[in-house]
Order: C-alpha cells, then sequence, then structure tokens
C-alpha cells in the first residue's frame, strides 16, 4: 500500500514540520487510511524527520505491529506499508474458488472474521465454509507477513487432504 500526502510549500527543507506535514499528520492519514482499508491502528507514532525518510511504527487493534517506510521529498510526505493486511474479500474469494475447483456444481458459502488485520507470520484465522448444506471450518495459517497462507481443505474428496498453499493476503496496494 502506497500514499501521498502533499502540501503546497516553496522551498521546504526535509522535515516533517518544515514542509508543513507533521508528524501527527501522517500518523493521522496512515491510521485514516488503513481503516478505509478495515484496519484499525490503535497506535502510529512517527520520530522527528532527520533526512529523505522514516519509518513510522504502528499497532493494530489485535496487537500486531507494523513498519510504515515514509519518503520526504519537496513537500510530500509518501508511505508505504512493509508487510501486509487480510484482505477479507479476497480470502473468501480464495476459498469459494478452490471448493469449486473441487466440487464445480457445489452450492457454497463462506464466512470469515468481520475485519481485516495485519498480518504476521503464525497468524490463525478460522473461516465458516458451507458445501451444499454441509457446514465445515477451514483455518487459514498464515506463513509469512507477505500473506502467503496455507490452509485446511475439508471439502475436498481426498480422506486426508494435504493443506493448499495460495497467497490470501492482499500484498501492500499501490495507491
Amino acid at each position: 500500500m502506497r500514499h501521498s500526502i502533499v502540501t503546497v510549500a516553496l522551498g521546504c527543507l526535509l522535515s516533517l514540520t518544515a514542509c508543513g506535514i507533521s508528524a501527527e499528520t501522517i500518523q493521522n492519514d496512515i491510521k485514516t487510511t488503513m481503516a478505509t482499508k478495515g484496519v484499525t491502528m490503535t497506535k502510529v507514532e512517527c520520530p522527528k524527520a532527520e533526512g529523505a525518510t522514516i519509518e513510522c511504527k504502528g499497532t493494530d487493534d489485535n496487537g500486531t505491529e507494523a513498519i510504515f517506510a515514509v519518503t520526504l521529498k519537496g513537500g510530500t510526505a509518501d508511505w508505504k506499508l512493509k508487510g501486509s493486511f487480510v484482505d477479507l474479500p479476497k480470502v473468501t474469494e480464495v476459498l469459494k474458488g478452490d471448493v469449486k475447483g473441487a466440487k464445480a456444481d457445489a452450492k457454497v458459502e463462506v464466512k470469515c472474521p468481520a475485519k481485516s488485520m495485519l498480518i504476521k507470520a503464525g497468524l490463525t484465522l478460522t473461516c465458516d465454509v458451507s458445501v451444499d448444506g454441509t457446514a465445515m471450518k477451514s483455518v487459514l495459517k498464515f506463513k509469512d507477513a507477505e500473506g502467503n497462507v496455507d490452509f485446511d481443505r475439508p471439502w475436498a474428496a481426498a480422506p486426508a487432504a494435504a493443506p493448499a498453499a495460495a497467497p490470501a493476503g492482499a500484498p501492500a496496494a499501490e495507491e
């Protein structure tokens, strides 16, 4: 995810306040933009600028920590999340697609947790899956902070189905 805050300032120095961009402005922009993606940032802190780049640190409401790389240049502050967040609509579509791959004509419903969150290695989510009216659960376990995930496939025809690997997290989207 990349986001830009632009200010109109001529001859501004590469510092947050000299360009009219306060640390608070960047922190609020990160919180607001992440909220539009469904991620609630409970804390975001940016240090005093001492060059063209800084790193802001944040925590979501699940306690997962994140780092945001901020580039300051000529009145602009661009930031990018280092890592990813769970894009729940995409998770739902990945699971539905996997079921349809195994059972093309099945009626499939998938319900995952209602909120998005930052991804970290080891994060697990449980989604409820209904295949032709049969309820089951699929547990997703993220292998890394980039969104690579293994998930249970209780709908698979094989008696002892191995977990499938699929990218369920949305890598940080460029804006």
